[in-house]
This record gives C-alpha cells, sequence and structure tokens, in this order.
C-alpha cells in the first residue's frame, strides 16, 4: 500500500508512489495544459469526477460541480 499523509491545510490526502496509466496521464496532461492547469489539478478533478460518478450511483447527492471552478465546466 502506497504511503499517505495528510496535506499541511488538512484538506488533501498525499499519496506517494502513486502509479498512473501512461496512456491516462497523457490525456490528463494534455487535457491540463489546454486550460492552463497543472497536471495534479487534472488528476485532482479526474478522481472528483470518478467519486461523483460512483456517489450518483449510490444515490447520493452530487458534489462535482461545485467543486470544479466556473470556466472548467461549473456552474
Amino acid at each position: 500500500m502506497a504511503h499517505t499523509k495528510v496535506s499541511e491545510c488538512g484538506r488533501f490526502v498525499v499519496v506517494d508512489a502513486l502509479h498512473v496509466d501512461r496512456a491516462v496521464f497523457e490525456t490528463l496532461s494534455a487535457w491540463a495544459q489546454a486550460r492552463g492547469l497543472r497536471v495534479q489539478d487534472a488528476i485532482q478533478i479526474a478522481v472528483c469526477a470518478f467519486n461523483d460518478a460512483a456517489s450518483l450511483r449510490d444515490g447520493s447527492p452530487s458534489r462535482l460541480l461545485r467543486a470544479i471552478p466556473v470556466g472548467l465546466g461549473g456552474r
């Protein structure tokens, strides 16, 4: 299991030795670059989208659109 710790601000979990499929990483990197974002931001948005989709399947309310800043697809 990867080593994890809570970020200094307390909002994030930092995951050491995270492995991402190269094709997925390249897609996220290109998506981020086209929007002036960091790859880390694209990965976080992708994880939020996954979490949101999983929550919707479980009947939980959607949080993704509130998490993405306006101009990136949020409302």
